[in-house]
């Protein structure tokens, strides 16, 4: 993916051109964090009907 976005426009100079990995990386985070937080609330009800 980063290839291809490198292609289209010209690679900026100096910490500009970490941006694509930094936006990259930060929606992966948020899209992972999102999935771990709905899995631990779903998760969370069956472990407490087990333990009563």
């Amino acid at each position: 993916m980063i290839p291809i976005i490198g292609s289209i426009y010209p690679q900026p100079e100096g910490p500009a051109k970490f941006f694509p990995y930094i936006f990259g990386g930060w929606l992966l985070i948020a899209f992972i964090y999102r999935e771990i937080r709905d899995s631990q609330l779903t998760a969370i009800k069956p472990t407490v009907t087990d333990e009563d």
